[in-house]
């Protein structure tokens, strides 16, 4: 029966990243890898790798690597069923950002916004993207257990990060086969401590489910815990060889992390006195786009100045993607509410003209999700590269939007400050990175938030704001970024602002917090 022919089998296969008759001279891939996951959930199975490897295994179960023999995979139970294994039949779910592309829900080609405030204009013009998560996801009812209800009926725009990823998941699991398997990047990537729960158990549901049967395999970063669900491993070392095989160990059920900032606890505090702030915010309220939920901010106020470092804290949805779009002068709010930017607000005052959005943002360095969706793919037909995006960083807005390179080309200094840039980060980057030839777009996703945040810095900006900017890295990699932000960006006379759910993903030398929350706004320092 068809039901009892394994889902995937892979035997004795290596993979490739070109065709015959090239092959020879590529990087093997995998070598010798033989696998077979059942079509049922008596094995759960988990890859646990370094994220490159991680995003190649991908690409090779996807028909996008050249496997030697060429016969070596297979999806029986996939084929007995008439369902195409690389269509409805397997779906991937890539929650980690690799491999670029538009943003998750606005179906907007990269780069088409060319700047961030393009999502809220779009809500006025009644664009496609003022779809809801109902109508975008599919079905008449939302999908159990993945939480989905309360968003039912919300504009896609208006979602956090956290949230897309929900609606993602369930669009990819009403496209899908039953029957058929999905692989889900980095699941919890980017999500707080309860959603993560919620969509540990969702997976784990949906694994065993009768109802809608698939066959779930989860991509997780080494150093990572492996939910307790899970029953296999297959692990990858960074050059992608077969480290491990076979059943879920108890190692692979602990968390490795940066240890640098153990011990420290955040305690309630007044908000420090602040001379001449480079970003002022007065009494700001938010509604949420729930009526029947809480305002996002209810009389805000904050104040960053020279030398300030903020962590923005809470739950997924509870407005910290609206308060990193307020500081970059994006959101409505700007315009109609006590905010001062640099010194001066967005509307005219008496016997001084408000300040242009651009004015604002030509001080600004920006890492986030929104920001890495609308990077172009394709400009004259060539692949953007990794230095293309870099270079951008010298232009007027280059820390926000727009991602031309500066007018006027480069100036002698903008070139050593590029080698700068190179020569600390040299000993981290893969062999096979190379600045002026691979494409962006094609990068793992900690490669991409690392070409970011060295755009960002380009030209020293006044404030930084970091948006999960070190989500999904190796240790290694982020305390090199750690690096840089103490010696590379001018951050003594500069504000930063983290938004990060995990403390090991927060650089060590943050002192502030402002929570978001049902409950209202906080703030405090660490101790």
């Amino acid at each position: 029966m068809a039901s009892r022919l394994p889902f995937l089998q892979i035997k004795n296969a290596t993979f490739h990243a070109h065709p015959p008759p090239h092959t020879s001279a590529s990087q093997k891939l995998f070598p010798n890898l033989s696998l077979t996951i059942p079509n049922d959930s008596t094995e759960r199975w988990c890859i646990l790798s370094p994220p490159r490897p991680k995003s190649l295994f991908m690409q090779a179960i996807a028909g996008r690597l050249y496997p030697s023999p060429p016969n070596s995979i297979h999806f029986p139970s996939l084929l007995a069923a008439k369902i195409d294994p690389r269509d409805r039949g397997f779906r991937i779910v890539n929650f980690s950002g690799s491999g670029g592309g538009g943003n998750l829900v606005t179906k907007r080609p990269p780069g088409e916004f060319g700047y961030l405030g393009g999502r809220f204009e779009s809500f006025e013009l009644g664009e496609e993207e003022g779809i809801t998560v109902g109508e975008w996801v599919g079905g008449a009812e939302p999908i159990e257990g993945l939480g989905l209800e309360r968003l039912w009926d919300r504009r896609l725009l208006g979602l956090s990060n956290g949230e897309a990823r929900r609606a993602l998941l369930g669009r990819e699991i009403r496209r899908g086969a039953d029957g058929g398997g999905l692989f889900v990047d980095e699941p919890f990537v980017g999500l707080d401590v309860k959603s993560r729960g919620t969509i540990s158990q969702f997976l784990e549901g949906l694994a065993d489910s009768r109802k809608n049967p698939r066959t779930v395999m989860l991509g997780i970063r080494t150093g990572d815990a492996v939910p307790e669900w899970v029953s296999h491993v297959l692990q990858f070392s960074e050059d992608a060889n077969i480290v491990y095989q076979g059943p879920r160990l108890d190692e692979h059920s602990k968390t490795e992390g940066s240890k640098r900032r153990v011990g420290r606890q955040p305690h309630i505090t007044s908000s420090p006195t602040v001379t001449e702030p480079l970003i002022s915010i007065k009494g700001l309220t938010i509604a949420h786009p729930t009526p029947s939920l809480p305002p996002l901010m209810d009389n805000f106020n904050l104040e960053l100045g020279p030398g300030d470092s903020v962590r923005a804290i809470g739950p997924n949805g509870s407005g910290k993607s609206t308060f990193l779009a307020v500081l970059t002068a994006d959101h409505p709010a700007a315009y109609a509410s006590n905010i001062r930017y640099f010194g001066q607000t967005r509307l005219p005052e008496v016997g001084k003209p408000g300040v242009p959005i651009e004015k604002v943002q030509q001080h600004l360095g920006l890492v986030s999700p929104e920001l890495n969706a609308i990077v172009p793919k394709w400009r004259n037909e060539t692949s953007v590269k990794a230095i293309d995006v870099l270079l951008s960083g010298f232009s007027e807005t280059g820390g926000v939007g727009g991602f031309t390179k500066p007018k006027g080309g480069l100036t002698d200094a903008n070139v050593e400050r590029v080698n700068e840039m190179k020569h600390h980060f040299a000993g981290v980057l893969p062999e096979d990175f190379n600045w002026e030839k691979s494409a962006f777009h094609e990068l793992p996703a900690e490669y991409q938030r690392l070409v970011l945040l060295l755009r960002a810095t380009a030209r020293n900006p006044k404030v930084l704001l970091l948006d999960e900017a070190f989500s999904g890295m190796e240790e290694r990699l982020r305390e090199k970024c750690w690096e840089w932000l103490e010696g590379g960006w001018n951050n003594e006379n500069g504000a930063m602002v983290v938004v990060s759910h995990v403390e090991e993903e927060t650089p060590p030398n943050v002192r502030r917090w402002v929570s978001f929350g049902e409950e209202g706004w906080k703030e405090g320092t660490y101790e």
